[in-house]
């Protein structure tokens, strides 16, 4: 019985952390960034954005180790793609990045490091991921803040 009140325990806290991860970023993908884009205009939206979503980013990997789970099974991705390519890393970070920069991370940082914070290499990682990562947002929120006006001007 402890055991599986063990286990319902873990499955809460696992839940609960990805949940919680995935509600904060997505609200600042998709609340924050077109409002800020939108009052602030395309360029300097652009940077004050990308100026964020470094602290933003990196406490969420912060918060990622700190609960020292594989929420997203990047640490398991991982491990199978070394097995198939040595190439995996690279490809897998650069898919990873034109969606979100923290999965990227996550999954291009090596196995030494994981749930430990970023490493210098790491950080090479966390840079490249977030000039990708703001460079695909900035370009799909300015085109649906102008779609969202070309259809309200209709």
């Amino acid at each position: 019985m402890k055991t599986i009140i063990s286990l319902l325990k873990q499955g809460a806290k696992f839940s609960f952390s990805a949940a919680l991860l995935w509600l904060v970023n997505n609200m600042f993908d998709w609340m924050l960034y077109p409002a800020v884009v939108y009052l602030a205009g395309n360029l300097l939206g652009a940077i004050i954005m990308t100026v964020l979503s470094v602290p933003f980013n990196y406490g969420l990997i912060l918060a990622y180790d700190k609960i020292g789970q594989d929420l997203f099974a990047l640490e398991k991705a991982k491990r199978v793609g070394n097995r198939i390519s040595s190439h995996s890393r690279w490809v897998g970070f650069l898919s990873l990045s034109l969606w979100d920069p923290i999965p990227a991370v996550i999954f291009a940082r090596s196995e030494v490091n994981a749930f430990k914070g970023l490493d210098r290499t790491g950080w090479m990682y966390f840079i490249i991921a977030t000039l990708i990562a703001n460079s695909v947002w900035i370009g799909v929120t300015i085109l649906g803040l102008e779609a969202a006006s070309f259809v309200v001007n209709l």
